[in-house]
């Protein structure tokens, strides 16, 4: 889905994203974190190439989510791509990351661990 039908789902995503991230290994127990999420996910909405999926329980909650999104060239720098690109090398970061699929975030609601639900959301994306 786009960015303007996953933003109808900003509260459920919320949630989902504070259950996700507030246990080990993150402890994000800020409980303005979800709320931040939000906010960075309408920006990234509009990246080139922008996609998400949601996983809805049977009363229509939402119970998980994946974002992705294609990588562009040339390579970014900040958030996570400066650690990247050190690791991989410039020349090996455009040729193999530069207009692939980049997975942003992936959370699963704790009631809906195990059941292949982040399996089905990566596969969607």
């Amino acid at each position: 889905m786009d960015g303007e039908i996953v933003g109808a789902y900003a509260d459920g995503i919320r949630r989902v994203y504070a259950d996700a991230f507030s246990g080990p290994p993150w402890h994000e127990d800020d409980p303005a974190a979800g709320h931040r999420y939000v906010e960075r996910l309408a920006t990234d909405a509009a990246r080139p190439g922008f996609t998400a999926a949601l996983a809805l329980d049977t009363d229509g909650a939402v119970s998980g989510f994946a974002t992705a999104w294609t990588t562009p060239d040339p390579f970014p720098t900040g958030r996570a791509y400066d650690a990247v690109a050190a690791a991989l090398g410039p020349r090996r970061t455009t040729d193999r990351l530069c207009g692939a699929l980049e997975v942003d975030e992936l959370a699963v609601a704790p009631a809906a661990r195990g059941t292949g639900t982040g399996a089905a959301l990566l596969t969607a994306v």
